[in-house]
């Protein structure tokens, strides 16, 4: 039996998430959804998604301080941000703030289908390393510790988070050139 994963999507249209409900539906996947942000953060809080779809602009509370929330609370959950009023300097924001993609709307149902498909599998293989589970007290303290870093450099730490969790080493990349350090 596959690790169940939890996809939490939030967006102010309702039928916006009924298309994302039914398109992304596959066992071992449990969908949740809110068109209310604030009620979407306590569902983070409450069932603790891995992959989290949210909508850039929501009445209460935009996409990019949604974002925040959620890195702020867990660094490890991926976010994608989906909009209709895509522009480049939104979506350097949202990538520096911790979002692992940013799609323009409508979306390409076939595509996204391959990018969560993607992250599900990561999160099923996290979820099967050792003591990756559930929230241990390290990784609590390494949670707060990435949040607290600045955005940039809590990108390079969730990176190499992630990378140790699936067990991937990424080969060393040798320069030709020789360099001095005085």
């Amino acid at each position: 039996m596959l690790p169940m994963v939890k996809l939490l999507a939030v967006d102010d249209t309702p039928s916006s998430l009924e298309l994302l409900s039914e398109s992304l539906r596959q066992e071992g996947l449990a969908i949740f959804t809110s068109t209310d942000p604030e009620e979407g953060l306590e569902l983070v809080y409450r069932e603790h998604p891995q992959v989290v779809l949210l909508d850039l602009v929501m009445p209460k509370m935009g996409g990019l301080q949604m974002l925040e929330r959620i890195v702020e609370f867990d660094p490890a959950i991926d976010v994608i941000l989906m909009t209709a009023h895509y522009t480049t300097e939104t979506a350097v924001e949202a990538i520096q703030k911790g979002a692992c993609d940013y799609l323009n709307k409508p979306v390409s149902i076939p595509a996204l289908r391959t990018r969560v498909a993607k992250l599900v599998a990561e999160a099923r293989q996290r979820q099967r390393a050792p003591g990756c589970h559930q929230p241990s007290s390290s990784r609590r303290k390494l949670t707060r510790f990435v949040a607290s870093c600045s955005r940039a450099y809590g990108a390079l730490l969730r990176t190499i988070v992630r990378r140790s969790l699936l067990g991937r080493r990424e080969p060393e990349k040798i320069s030709s050139r020789r360099r001095c350090i005085a």
